[in-house]
């Protein structure tokens, strides 16, 4: 055990931006279910991929008027762990001999400041100039993604799988109007 409750890890590595569309085909379809959900993890390394400064350097930027930075956050679950809170529990580690054994205690408060931090996530890419959907797949709070979104119309709540395809469909209609208009 580290830090946390769980040190294990079903993460993909993150694919800076290109245009070498067969390079993230085979990314997404390499990506796996699993583990627990970190929305604000995700809205920071989304961040990190459309600015120009830190570990993805490859990004335009910010105040280029001739790109317009978008990030999409598409969840299917609750913000279920961090660095810190595992779902919903706060877990603490204790020696017993030279064993560690570790307990977790659920409190709602461990969820409400995950999402704090998610929704500071989401801001920071807000006041960058980055513009954020959100996409919420059958499971997931609502409330907090629709927060998260530039606006409230950039929220979609995808009930089933049917409905994801029509989603990303008004998304990049919505994306071609600020293309055209711009």
């Amino acid at each position: 055990m580290r830090g946390g409750c769980d040190e294990t890890s079903s993460l993909s590595p993150i694919v800076p931006l290109t245009t070498d569309y067969a390079a993230l085909n085979t990314a997404i379809d390499g990506m796996t279910a699993g583990g627990n959900t970190n929305v604000g993890i995700g809205v920071a390394w989304g961040m990190e991929a459309l600015t120009p400064a830190g570990p993805l350097s490859s990004a335009v930027s910010l105040t280029d008027s001739r790109v317009q930075k978008v990030l999409i956050v598409l969840t299917d679950g609750l913000n279920t762990e961090n660095r810190w809170e595992k779902s919903g529990q706060s877990c603490t580690t204790t020696w017993f001999f030279f064993f560690p054994v570790t307990s977790c205690t659920t409190t709602a408060a461990n969820v409400a400041t995950i999402d704090a931090r998610t929704l500071a996530a989401c801001s920071a890419a807000k006041a960058a100039g980055i513009i954020v959907y959100t996409v919420r797949v059958i499971d997931g709070n609502a409330d907090m993604l629709k927060s998260c979104a530039t606006d409230g119309r950039f929220f979609y709540n995808v009930l089933t799988a049917d409905d994801l395809k029509p989603a990303f469909q008004a998304i990049g209609n919505s994306l071609s109007k600020f293309r055209l208009t711009q």
